[in-house]
């Protein structure tokens, strides 16, 4: 839970910093404005960011992003909903247009406690005392 909230502390950042920059960036108007100002010189610099870096990016990644979700099945988000300790498989009877199946492991506890035994070189408290 600690990394969804740093996520979404960073994403509310982004989300202020872009709203900021685009606040910034609406007092200048190229047609009327000179950039050569120097007091214009921020207001112009943040308008280009907005209008012509930001959205060219923006765009790069989404559509980078929307690439990979096209290639999702319906299986994929199964799997990635499932819960902990389930397993998906398909019928017993082999065809191919059949629904998946979720099963349950019966091995899970078995499973994760495995995971708290002591690594190489732990000897424990015994080996301590």
């Amino acid at each position: 839970e600690d990394d969804s909230i740093i996520s979404l502390a960073i994403h509310q950042a982004a989300l202020s910093l872009i709203t900021t920059l685009g606040g910034i960036g609406a007092n200048f108007d190229p047609e009327v404005d000179d950039p050569e100002d120097e007091e214009m010189a921020p207001y112009a610099f943040a308008q280009k960011l907005c209008v012509e870096q930001l959205p060219s990016r923006l765009l790069s990644s989404l559509s980078a992003s929307l690439d990979c979700v096209e290639l999702l099945v319906e299986k994929d988000i199964e799997l990635y909903i499932s819960p902990v300790g389930v397993l998906l498989g398909e019928n017993s009877s082999g065809s191919s247009d059949t629904a998946d199946v979720a099963t349950t492991s019966q091995n899970v506890e078995k499973k994760r406690a495995v995971k708290s035994r002591k690594k190489k070189g732990d000897f424990g408290a015994e080996f301590e005392e």
